[in-house]
């Protein structure tokens, strides 16, 4: 009854205009609904592709070159999109991906750096939980030992995500033999990541294309299959979302690392 109404209406309102003139009408009717449509899709795709983005998020303490990395990977631009007014950068590097850089890891230090640091981390890991596609703990080339303990400074918080972590190693060219040097280093590593192509040498010169391509390329080295991630957040989706990040600092997860070291840091590790 209503919809009879509203059509003489209209046919009404049409009458009162010569043909021509209900012509033109017409026409800007029907492009007004074509631009209202487009319109939407924009909105929609738009929408989708902020959700959909997945984040390769940039790890590690200070004096490493993670922020370098970061900038030549970026092309150096002056303008990074600053997230909640922490210290995380991102920016789209292509193929829906997004290079993150983070506040430098220095839980080490004292009591409340750490806790301020932790927070940072807990606040973006509940707004992108669901988006991290991949870590890169990133170390300074030097002696391997040292290089080492320094991978097991931040690498036991994040031992959760030991399936989507690669290692990047900087300074590479600084390598006297680089061809044994990285024989070596994957095998030093292997108490990290079993996969040698996890593990990358970046050399001072890079270029920004170079960089990029490094980054794209090894996130989609990712088997979903075989990723211990998807499992965990099928575990965890019906807690809150404040334990989940929580969890991730929880030095009793991490002990089989390396027992020794973990048992003398437990006082400083402990958050829950």
């Amino acid at each position: 009854m209503h919809y009879d109404k509203m059509l003489l209406a209209i046919q009404n309102i049409f009458s009162k205009f010569d043909k021509c003139q209900q012509k033109q009408m017409l026409i800007s009717f029907i492009f007004l609904i074509l631009i209202g449509i487009w319109i939407l899709f924009l909105c929609y795709y738009s929408k989708q592709n902020r959700i959909y983005r997945k984040k390769l998020i940039l790890i590690g303490p200070s004096g490493v070159g993670k922020t370098k990395l970061f900038n030549i990977a970026t092309d150096k631009k002056v303008y990074r999109k600053q997230i909640n007014q922490d210290q995380f950068y991102e920016f789209p590097i292509g193929n829906n991906l997004d290079l993150v850089d983070t506040p430098s890891i220095e839980f080490d230090d004292s009591i409340t750096k750490r806790e301020a640091i932790i927070k940072q981390f807990n606040s973006y890991f509940k707004l992108n939980f669901y988006q991290i596609e991949k870590f890169y703990l990133i170390v300074n080339f030097e002696r391997t030992d040292i290089m080492k303990q320094n991978c097991l400074k931040v690498y036991k918080y994040f031992k959760k995500f030991s399936s989507i972590i690669d290692i990047v190693i900087t300074n590479f060219q600084l390598s006297e033999d680089e061809i044994e040097d990285k024989e070596n280093l994957v095998k030093a590593f292997r108490m990290f990541i079993n996969d040698q192509k996890k593990v990358h040498f970046v050399r001072d010169d890079i270029q920004s294309e170079e960089l990029k391509q490094l980054f794209i390329q090894s996130a989609n080295l990712i088997d979903l299959q075989d990723i211990n991630f998807e499992m965990i957040k099928n575990r965890e989706i019906n807690k809150n979302e404040q334990n989940q990040t929580q969890q991730i600092f929880n030095g009793k997860q991490y002990q089989s690392i390396d027992e020794f070291q973990m048992n003398q840091e437990q006082n400083f590790i402990q958050i829950l």
